[in-house]
């Protein structure tokens, strides 16, 4: 059987190794350098082994150019695997050979898809992983499995152990599936999106410490970027600490990195404190063993090491509204990586409470009309202004119209003037609604028409202040030569969306109505009869989309209006209820739920009241979004409804 391999690493070696052995026509390997400049390479080379064995051997800048497509083409593969490589293969490519394109990836899929999934499962301290062999798709890690094999996470074990059992896994799994392959008998079977993960590439500068984790948090992302990994840092005195070992130690009410003692080296976290077990200070190597007291620099000093050099140099984002749905979310993510400082307001604190204390998030409880001043001198000091705060629920479009028009529009266009004023970015969140009874069957932010109702209908009045903003913004960007970006969220869901509070007034937005109104034995309300189409948008798919807004890379999203939906999540009302109901009583074993009580057929006035009018579908188009971003949304519906199911009965049920 003739193949083609893209391999590197160690796992890549293997691989190439199998395949040899097991007696396959290797026609010619594709790789990567072997750059000891950039990286320390502490695995073999698959260049040497294809040498070895006189097999061609490349490793070209840019796989996926017409030139390789046609090379790879002519040699007429049987199969395509990938061990390893790190670049991903085009669809051109993978539909050249002629029983398909097949990857190993180290992680038990669905879960860990994306980069470095063995870095991902120590840090996420994570019992299990593994490794699998699956069908190369256009998607990535999402084609039918041939074979998996699960591997234990012990506790003291660490980057380089887990790559060892990782490696011995890849040569079980790859002597036990190849010879199956070889005689054209490959079993599959589906790879489901139930329980899957997605996670980005970590970088070097990702490792370093917030002191204001937990020590077991830490000790993960420790053991996970140990040597030969370039290791997770810390700074003293402005000088780089490497931590290659540590265990964790004795409860601590101190500072979050206050050395609590020198030898050995305890170090305070928000949670228990960390033992240094060994260390590298500049050009010293610290391990316990010998008396940190020895270096003078620290000698007998009380001090605390910083998460970072400087704020200077941190991307500083304001967030008002900070504690709502999306504010909560993407500071969330914010804070994960050590590149922003945020500063945000908001008139409640229960979704943002875990943060406080964390040096990179400074935040102010109260209303902004109470803290102008604060406002004002934030938005001056800031790069990005996030103005979140908005009334976003139909209910309160109708019985509170002059309220929504007050918050939405008078007091964010103050904040756009704020922004003109002192040169600021704005990443300004318009809405879906601001298409209205548009006729399209798919929404274009540069061409759609935007179609409201009669004045009567008060339901209008947020997608118009919406819409007004969006075109005062526009308007600026072109007098004034003001920087935004403007994105129209489509629906978006997920945990925290609504608290069962609102819900138990009959006030809160669908999803959430619905799974209170079940869980608690109420009838679900139906409007309409439920015929209203919505495209429904995970909150990580969201928040992933308005993270790259933010970075913008080459300016790319500069005087941009951005749609960011699912257009593949178009369900009714009507449909969105019967998967939920279907989720909430296929698990009512373990929760005993009332009885369903049925539905409670409404019309849009009798619910709403007097000026409301319905909007029969909306549905995006998102190529702007994927050419800007390089985003597309991955999670369906049913893993969605069963995040926010799931959030909901472990923090209002008993």
């Amino acid at each position: 059987m003739k193949v083609i391999v893209f391999a590197y690493h160690e796992i890549g070696y293997i691989g190439l190794s199998c395949l040899i052995k097991l007696g396959f026509k290797v026609l010619s390997v594709i790789t990567h350098i072997d750059d000891h400049a950039s990286e320390k390479i502490f695995f073999s080379s698959v260049k040497k082994k294809s040498l070895k064995h006189k097999i061609p051997v490349f490793y070209p800048k840019n796989i996926n150019n017409l030139k390789w497509i046609d090379y790879l083409s002519k040699l007429k593969p049987d199969i395509i695997f990938s061990f390893y490589y790190r670049k991903i293969l085009s669809e051109d490519i993978l539909k050249i050979p002629k029983l398909g394109s097949f990857n190993l990836h180290g992680s038990l899929l669905p879960k860990y898809r994306g980069c470095s999934p063995l870095n991902w499962v120590l840090i996420n301290g994570e019992k299990t992983t593994g490794v699998t062999l699956h069908r190369m798709t256009k998607k990535i890690d999402h084609g039918s499995i041939l074979s998996q094999y699960s591997i234990k996470i012990e506790e003291k074990d660490t980057s380089k152990s887990l790559y060892k059992k990782l490696c011995y896994a890849s040569m079980y799994i790859l002597n036990k599936t190849l010879p199956m392959i070889l005689k054209n008998k490959i079993n599959e079977i589906d790879c489901t999106d139930d329980f899957s993960s997605y996670f980005h590439k970590r970088y070097p500068k990702d490792g370093l410490i917030d002191w204001n984790q937990s020590a077991n948090n830490i000790y993960n992302l420790i053991r996970a970027l140990t040597k030969p990994w370039p290791g997770a840092f810390s700074y003293l005195f402005d000088k780089k600490i490497i931590i290659w070992k540590s265990k964790i130690s004795f409860e601590s009410y101190k500072t979050p990195g206050t050395i609590l003692n020198f030898n050995p080296l305890i170090i305070s976290c928000k949670k228990k404190s960390l033992e240094i077990l060994s260390a590298q200070y500049t050009e010293c190597n610290i391990l316990n063993k010998r008396n940190i007291e020895n270096i003078s620099r620290i000698k007998g000093k009380k001090l605390i090491i910083k998460n970072i050099k400087s704020f200077k140099n941190l991307k500083k984002i304001l967030i008002l509204g900070v504690n709502g749905f999306i504010g909560y979310h993407i500071t969330n993510l914010l804070l994960k990586y050590n590149n922003y400082k945020i500063y945000g307001i908001d008139i409640k604190n229960n979704l943002v409470k875990s943060f406080i204390g964390n040096e990179k998030f400074c935040f102010i409880k109260g209303d902004i009309k109470q803290y102008y001043n604060w406002v004002k001198k934030k938005i001056k000091k800031c790069d990005i202004i996030l103005p979140l705060i908005a009334i976003a629920r139909p209910m309160q479009y109708i019985k509170n119209p002059l309220k929504v028009f007050k918050i939405d529009f008078e007091e964010n266009l103050k904040i756009i003037r704020y922004c003109v004023k002192y040169k600021k970015r704005i990443i300004f969140p318009s809405t879906s609604e601001v298409y209205g009874m548009c006729k399209d069957d798919y929404f274009d932010e540069e061409n759609s028409n935007l179609v409201t109702g009669a004045i009567k209908n008060q339901r209008w009045i947020y997608s118009s202040s919406k819409q007004l903003l969006d075109r005062i913004i526009w308007a600026y960007g072109v007098k004034n030569n003001l920087n935004f970006t403007i994105f129209r969220p489509f629906n978006w869901i997920g945990p925290g969306l609504d608290d069962f509070k609102i819900a138990e007034k009959q006030n809160a937005r669908v999803t959430t109505q619905i799974i209170f109104n079940l869980i608690n034995g109420l009838p679900v309300t139906i409007v309409n009869n439920g015929n209203q189409k919505r495209c429904f948008t995970d909150i990580d798919d969201g928040i992933e989309a308005l993270f790259e807004i933010i970075k913008n890379k080459n300016n790319k999203c500069n005087k941009k209006i951005i749609n960011i939906g699912n257009p593949h999540n178009e369900y009714t009302i009507m449909q969105l209820t019967k998967i939920i109901i279907n989720i909430i009583y296929s698990n009512n074993r373990n929760y005993n739920f009332p009885k369903f009580s049925g539905f409670n057929m409404l019309s849009g006035t009798n619910y709403y009241g007097e000026g409301y009018q319905d909007i029969d579908r909306r549905k995006p188009n998102i190529d702007i979004a994927k050419k800007l971003l390089n985003w597309t949304p991955k999670t369906k519906i049913r893993i969605t409804l069963r995040k926010i199911i799931n959030f909901f009965i472990n923090n209002n049920t008993s």
